[in-house]
């Protein structure tokens, strides 16, 4: 076991309370540049991400990386307290929610690279029951919910929304 503690309290012994963004720990990766090895390009780091009381320290986990340097780390991805799962976001809302700041197309990616004939790409939604809705959902910066696809399970057909209005709807007979 590897176990990090931290304390607010500045006597050895003291228990104050951390704080919310409070660093708890970290284990960090270095490698040699031919010079020295004190360049931390990645990190782990235990972050606390919420309000603290007794017996209740919310903690995020926060994965950081560098393409160059130390002194160009930056947080890639974090897991946080309530387990929700940011790539390019500190802040996730989302189970997985993934964002790409810079410039460039925001992209996922599903690769099959074997060929045979049974080597799908499969994407699946699925819902517990048989009365809830799939939805894929197109927005902007104005509207969240300008376009839509959605698969109505209880009664059993697709259709597809434009400018926030159902404009196609395919029954479960085929009707269009």
């Amino acid at each position: 076991a590897l176990r990090f503690g931290k304390t607010r309290g500045s006597s050895v012994g003291a228990v104050d309370a951390v704080t919310a963004n409070d660093n708890l720990g970290q284990i960090r990766f270095c490698g040699s540049d031919g010079t020295d090895i004190e360049q931390t390009t990645a990190m782990i780091i235990g972050i606390v991400d919420g309000s603290v009381s007794s017996a209740t320290v919310p903690t995020a986990i926060s994965f950081e990386t560098s393409t160059t340097n130390s002194g160009s780390r930056a947080e890639r991805m974090r897991i946080s307290s309530s387990g929700l799962v940011g790539i390019g976001t500190n802040s996730p809302i989302y189970a997985l929610d993934i964002e790409k700041a810079s410039g460039g197309d925001a992209q996922l990616r599903l690769r099959n690279s074997s060929t045979g004939t049974g080597d799908d790409t499969v994407l699946r939604f699925l819902v517990a029951g048989t009365v809830q809705d799939n939805f894929i959902y197109f927005g902007d910066s104005g509207d969240s919910n300008a376009g839509q696809i959605r698969y109505n399970h209880n009664n059993d057909f697709l259709s597809i929304h434009t400018n926030a209005a159902e404009r196609f709807r395919i029954d479960s007979s085929g009707k269009v």
